[in-house]
């Protein structure tokens, strides 16, 4: 009988409101829409952020493989590699060594400036920059082409940190998505 009670007070108490109480039930339902369909929109704009810097991440390392330029330079300098004359024809193989230095050296600033993703460049580059570093950023070499170390500060510098601290390789979820480690352990024990 409390249940019957209880429904019927409802029903007294919706039937004899004004249309000024109506109003304000309305607008504070529509406030908590508004509130619920924000939070999803944060959620969402934060997501496809973050699936942007993996995107354009991955457009730039695969541009060293991809690009018909940097393509034939590094064909110019592995031919000058595999005849043991490198170091001889740098002056030559200038304008490749430095578009290689310089497309590297790009990818270093993104990462310094949180364009990119830090452990994907890491996951497709950090042979490679390592590589191009020891070959290509020596004293005999920088002369020829008339650069110094200072040149390609990014590049040496994120190929110091990447061989001290390389970066965890992890997956990247927004905060707000919660952790995916954690739910898939979740489900696990279910």
């Amino acid at each position: 009988m409390a249940d019957g009670s209880a429904a019927c007070g409802l029903i007294s108490f919706l039937t004899y409101q004004s249309a000024d109480s109506w109003v304000a039930i309305w607008t504070f339902g529509l406030l908590i829409a508004t509130g619920i369909l924000a939070r999803i929109a944060y959620v969402q704009i934060g997501a496809a952020r973050i699936e942007n810097r993996q995107t354009q991440t991955l457009l730039a390392c695969n541009n060293y493989d991809l690009n018909q330029v940097l393509f034939e330079c590094q064909t110019k300098i592995g031919d000058a590699k595999r005849r043991n004359c490198l170091a001889n024809e740098a002056g030559r193989l200038s304008l490749e060594i430095k578009t290689i230095l310089n497309f590297l050296d790009s990818i270093a600033i993104g990462i310094d400036q949180k364009l990119y993703v830090d452990d994907l460049a890491y996951s497709h580059m950090h042979r490679i920059v390592d590589g191009q570093v020891k070959e290509l950023l020596i004293p005999e070499i920088l002369q020829k082409i008339d650069c110094s170390l200072m040149d390609f500060s990014h590049l040496v510098n994120l190929n110091k940190r990447w061989k001290t601290e390389p970066p965890r390789e992890k997956l990247i979820v927004p905060a707000s998505l919660g952790n995916p480690a954690a739910m898939a352990g979740s489900r696990n024990h279910e």
